[in-house]
């Protein structure tokens, strides 16, 4: 073989072959952070819509770029000498290939999310999110915890919380329907106490007159079988399933996630 047959650039070719794929791993590793503090971080700790784009776009540059120069360059040098090595050109090509394809694809199924989610948003709450409009929920749903209380004959302003407290009410957050923060009520007799106590013997109460209370609230109704004591569970969309009036008296009411 005459020096003119010989192939040149091999070895560099093998190198580009072996680091450029380094690449691609650094951008996935990026992407996977930004990824998990998008969606498991709390507060200022979570990434906006945004920013989490910005660092996919930042994290994806490094392959496509870098992969693309190098095509460049290897196809410069080959013009410049026909027996020069093939090899880094390929492997720049694969490299480009596939940062185009999954950084495509995962920045496309964002920006698809990111829309869908400003779309959610620009929805207004639904019904039941606003079921209790002006700020009333604590006083609503106290006044008709209380009185279900009373019809099943026990006496809400006695309560075995730790603190003493007659307010039965307790809030939480929640995400509405739209994405929006809001807040759920949860009127809970007796009131969950930190120790537990010795169960009562059930004060009787006619758990129909509960029903007929309810449903005069608009609140229909559904009987729970197989109890030791008669029990209702509330069966309304601004009420949750876990919702109940029970023979004892056990009372819980838990709002729909209303609206701030």
């Amino acid at each position: 073989m005459s020096q003119y047959d010989r192939t040149t650039g091999v070895g560099t070719g093998v190198a580009i072959a072996v680091l450029l794929p380094g690449t691609l791993l650094v951008c996935w590793l990026v992407q996977l952070v930004v990824y998990i503090r998008a969606e498991v971080g709390q507060g200022d700790d979570r990434l906006s819509d945004g920013a989490v784009l910005g660092w996919y776009l930042g994290a994806a540059a490094l392959p496509v770029l870098v992969s693309a120069l190098t095509v460049i360059v290897q196809l410069a040098i080959r013009r410049y000498d026909e027996h020069y090595s093939i090899v880094g050109t390929i492997a720049a090509l694969v490299v480009l290939a596939i940062a185009v394809l999954t950084n495509g694809t995962l920045i496309g199924s964002h920006l698809v999310s990111t829309a869908r989610s400003a779309y959610e948003h620009a929805q207004p709450p639904t019904a039941a999110e606003t079921h209790f409009a002006g700020g009333t929920a604590r006083e609503a749903l106290g006044e008709i915890g209380d009185h279900t209380v009373e019809v099943l004959g026990g006496d809400p302003s006695v309560s075995n919380a730790a603190d003493g407290s007659t307010d039965h009410i307790e809030t939480r957050r929640c995400s509405l329907r739209n994405g929006s923060r809001g807040t759920e009520y949860v009127y809970s007799f007796p009131d969950r106490s930190p120790t537990p106590t010795p169960e009562a013997a059930p004060v009787p109460g006619d758990i129909d007159a509960v029903r007929d209370y309810w449903k005069a609230q608009g609140i229909r109704t559904v009987r729970v079988d197989g109890r030791p004591e008669p029990q209702i569970e509330a069966r309304v969309p601004w009420l949750s399933p876990d919702s109940f009036a029970r023979v004892g008296p056990a009372v819980q009411l838990v709002s729909a996630c209303q609206a701030d």
